[in-house]
């Protein structure tokens, strides 16, 4: 990805942070972004993406709080560990590259909550943190909604600088977003980028067990929703003659059986159209071709859901 596209992934995410204690776009407003520029140290001319306003405005020296901007994650925290006594606090600034190698996590208490952003993969070190504490946030609501975008930005980190590629040789990233479609849908990208793996010993297939709550909810429109027509109908098939003998019994077994085995065709169906294309020497040529063979078709997936609707208005008539 260029810088622009990056940008735009990154004030995606931003945009989708629901809670009083984060700003962005239109909420920012120009008196309290000179304050936070001034606060955290941000260059002049840098652009804010969005902020965490750890204080709630109570105080616009602005004690804590975090930046997105165009040149990276800017902050102001009290203190960097939680056994810190000093309360001289720290401030500082990552790229976000620097910030791909980070995980987040949120601790919440009686009387407020922290922001905590670490890694532990340094050697004989603990925990590189940087915790911001929020001064009780207004429900746990918005404290988790917070939690989500920090964890979906850092997701998407980590694919744009590609901090943690796939173990095995064989899984190429590129091959895996473009089969995904994942231009519209990261999180899917990092759900089936690490089942993948687990499906794949140096290039030998071998089947993974894999949970997911959305596989075992749409488990059969997942697979039309993936193209995965061929398991899907023949999942379909069953259900419909089992139904016959131990009626909602065959419900439970379609959920179970979608659920649980839906995520590895989907990863064969990957595998496939990977030998079909190999073939293809021109790297945006082979990318374009696997796009285009993978993705998804809303279509079938809305066929199926009225196959599936269809069948229940049958049977509770019948």
């Amino acid at each position: 990805m260029n810088n622009e596209e990056t940008t735009v992934n990154i004030k995606n995410v931003l945009s989708g942070i629901k809670s009083d204690r984060f700003h962005s776009g239109e909420q920012m407003q120009e008196q309290d972004l000179s304050v936070l520029t001034d606060s955290l140290g941000i260059p002049a001319g840098t652009k804010i993406f969005g902020y965490i306003d750890a204080d709630y405005l109570k105080d616009r020296k602005r004690k804590q709080a975090v930046a997105f901007t165009s040149a990276g994650m800017f902050w102001k925290s009290q203190s960097i560990k939680e056994d810190d006594k000093t309360g001289k606090g720290t401030s500082g600034n990552l790229s976000y590259e620097e910030l791909a190698n980070f995980a987040v996590r949120v601790k919440t208490g009686s009387g407020s909550d922290e922001i905590t952003f670490y890694r532990d993969d340094v050697k004989n070190s603990d925990f590189i943190t940087l915790s911001v504490t929020l001064d009780a946030c207004s429900n746990s609501e918005m404290i988790q909604s917070i939690r989500g975008g920090l964890e979906k930005l850092l997701e998407t980190l980590v694919i744009i600088y590609d901090k943690k590629p796939v173990a095995d040789g064989s899984l190429n990233r590129e091959e895996i977003w473009a089969y995904l479609d994942a231009d519209n849908d990261i999180s899917a990208y990092v759900f089936y980028a690490r089942y993948f793996a687990r499906c794949s010993c140096n290039g030998i297939d071998r089947f993974a067990f894999s949970f997911s709550i959305s596989g075992f909810a749409a488990g059969l429109l997942n697979l039309f929703y993936r193209k995965c027509y061929a398991p899907a109908l023949t999942a379909l098939g069953i259900y419909l003659l089992l139904y016959i003998f131990i009626d909602i019994g065959a419900l439970v077994l379609l959920i179970l059986f979608c659920g649980l085995m839906g995520p590895y065709f989907i990863y064969k169906r990957f595998r496939s159209i990977q030998r079909k294309t190999q073939m293809i020497t021109d790297r945006e040529q082979r990318l374009t071709a696997i796009r285009e063979l993978g993705g998804v078709n809303i279509w079938f997936a809305l066929l199926g859901l009225v196959i599936v609707i269809a069948g229940f208005i049958g049977g509770f008539f019948s």
